[in-house]
């Protein structure tokens, strides 16, 4: 792929200016899947049930527990939901979950239990966003356990908001021992959920099913997984090795595309006007004076790869800060 650049200097500054306060709530949607996805569920279960090498142990009764493991999947550290959430699903869908995923294709559990999962991790950045503006007592002696995956979910609210306090204090005084000011400790936590809300607000209906469809496939053994068309795509593409990239390792920070690391031999390499730390703030397949650039300020890393990667000898223009 040939590399060509425009450059421009603070071009994303306007953009970032609206960012935060459109991330005060997360949008309402439904998770839908196709008739197709229906039958590509059912299929799928068929596919494990009659050709995988340790089809044998699992039955219907080995389903319940991907109720958990999928809440885990979404809430590892167990902070968002609640002991009962957990007790309430496994009532609800683990008795017959076998029988809807195998014979229906019918995964509406999943979709109920990602919605609540995001319900409460709004909720809950609302409250951080309205706890931020409060005084914290950070000279008490106290204690946080921060890997609480072995933990159990909260019981009640009350609960969870005795964890959260403590969570808070703890990320604030992580701040100030970076040397950040309490204003700025505060501001920079509060960056941090509402990238987490603008993540949640990115996840599609496809993810969402990769994730449970993931959870059976491991019931057999721990290394078989789910592909959705979409992951199913991009593993086509890095076998054919048909599409290529500008030659850059790319992440975000901050809601922007940051080049981490240049590729030795690569387009941006040859090119050599790219640098680790420039910002991709907008993305076209085309000049400037010939098609728009797509701004990529707040979109999700995958969707900017896919702008970015073209057949081999393609051009593509970006716009560097």
């Amino acid at each position: 792929m040939n590399l060509a650049t425009r450059l421009s200097g603070l071009i994303s500054v306007l953009c970032l200016g609206l960012l935060a306060s459109s991330l005060s709530a997360l949008p309402d949607r439904s998770f839908i899947v196709s008739s197709e996805e229906t039958k590509e569920i059912r299929n799928f279960v068929r596919l494990l049930e009659e050709a995988h090498y340790n089809r044998e142990a699992v039955e219907p009764l080995s389903y319940p527990p991907v109720i958990r493991s999928f809440m885990e999947d979404w809430d590892a550290h167990h902070l968002f939901f609640l002991s009962s959430d957990a007790e309430q699903f496994v009532e609800q869908f683990g008795e017959g979950l076998y029988w809807n995923v195998k014979t229906l294709g019918d995964i509406k559990a999943a979709f109920q239990i990602y919605q609540l999962y995001e319900d409460r991790a709004e909720e809950r950045a609302q409250w951080i966003f309205q706890r931020l503006e409060g005084d914290f007592d950070l000279e008490s002696h106290d204690e946080y356990v921060v890997d609480r995956r072995e933990l159990d979910w909260p019981a009640t609210p009350a609960a969870a908001d005795v964890i959260w306090e403590k969570r808070l204090r703890f990320e604030l005084i992580q701040e100030l021992l970076n040397d950040q000011e309490l204003a700025d400790a505060k501001e920079k936590v509060r960056k941090r959920y509402e990238r987490m809300l603008k993540n949640l607000a990115d996840i599609e209906t496809h993810e969402i099913a990769e994730v449970f469809l993931t959870e059976i496939a491991q019931l057999f053994d721990p290394h078989s997984t789910y592909f959705s068309s979409e992951t199913y795509e991009d593993f086509e593409i890095q076998m054919r090795l048909q599409l290529v990239g500008i030659g850059a390792l790319l992440g975000l920070e901050d809601d922007e595309c940051v080049i981490r690391e240049i590729i030795a031999g690569g387009p941006a390499d040859l090119d050599n006007r790219l640098q680790p730390n420039d910002r991709i703030v907008a993305v076209s397949q085309s000049s400037a004076e010939h098609g728009e650039a797509v701004e990529l300020i707040g979109m999700k890393l995958r969707k900017i790869v896919d702008l970015i990667r073209g057949e081999k000898g393609t051009d593509v223009y970006l716009t560097i800060q």
